[in-house]
Formats: C-alpha cells, sequence, structure tokens
C-alpha cells in the first residue's frame, strides 16, 4: 500500500497528537507509515484516561496509549499528562484492573522505569520479555513511600 504525504501526517496527527485525549476503548488498529525511507508498522492495542488515586490531593490527569512498532511495545503519556511530584516515581504495569495505593506484597507488578518528567508527553519501553496483554492496568507510583498516585485500567 502507497501512502501519500497527506495521509502519512495525518496518521501521525491521530497517533501521536489527539488519540490519547480521547476516551478510547480497546482498540486492534493497524496504520502502516513512512519515516526516513523506513517502514514501520504501528499496531494500536489499548488506551485509557488515568484517575487519582484513594487519598491523594494532588490529581494525576490525562492518558495513556499502548502500541507496538514493528514489534517492539510502548506505553505512551498523553500530552496532558500531569501527576505529583515525588520521590522514586516510576511508571508500572500492574497485573490488576485498578492499582491499590500501596502496592508491595498485593499483585504482580512490572517496572518501565523511573518517570521522566511529571508532566507531558513520554514514552516508556514494555521489556522483550513481557505481554502487557497479560496486564490490567497502568499505574504512576512512588517506590521510596508505596504509594500509588494514579492508573489508568487497561
Amino acid at each position: 500500500m502507497k501512502l501519500t504525504t497527506t495521509t502519512i501526517f495525518g496518521l501521525s496527527l491521530l497517533f501521536f497528537g489527539s488519540v490519547a485525549q480521547a476516551t478510547l476503548s480497546p482498540l486492534s488498529v493497524r496504520a502502516e507509515s513512512i519515516t526516513n525511507q523506513t517502514k514501520q508498522t504501528i499496531d494500536l492495542l489499548d488506551a485509557g484516561k488515568f484517575v487519582t488515586s484513594e487519598g491523594q490531593t494532588a490529581p494525576t490527569t490525562g492518558s495513556a496509549i499502548v502500541f507496538t512498532i514493528n514489534g517492539q511495545q510502548f506505553v505512551q503519556l498523553s500530552q496532558d499528562f500531569s501527576t505529583a511530584n515525588g520521590p522514586d516515581v516510576e511508571v508500572i504495569i500492574y497485573e490488576h484492573n485498578s492499582v491499590p495505593v500501596s502496592i508491595e506484597g498485593t499483585g504482580e507488578y512490572v517496572s518501565l522505569g523511573q518517570l521522566n518528567e511529571f508532566e507531558g508527553r513520554q514514552r516508556y519501553a514494555v521489556p522483550d520479555d513481557v505481554d502487557i496483554s497479560q496486564f490490567g492496568s497502568i499505574g504512576i507510583w512512588c517506590e521510596q513511600f508505596d504509594v500509588t498516585f494514579g492508573y489508568l485500567s487497561l
């Protein structure tokens, strides 16, 4: 399939722009784009909107999408993402559909790494040996105090 420049631009806006701001149900969308003369297959797998965890005074807002590019899984937080400041804040995927306020000893989780910024768009690679479809939520978690700031259900 040959894509025009307009189509590629439109897909880029859809994928990297406003998709995460919309409330989306699980998706199985396939789009092809050409970047730097390299064909990449993008699969949009899921999306959701963050909710603030119980007891938190600073809200966690925004949304995230889960997608693959040529087989590599990613989680991307939206441009309007925002959460509380704190030490050792991580992006995690958690086995259940909601993330408890304290996660130690409550279920399986995988850290995708330290939160890069407390607001704005950012992307995290899912480890190759992890199938994100086996997890029910994405959380913003402070490891030092074992406190979940917010989460979204997948």
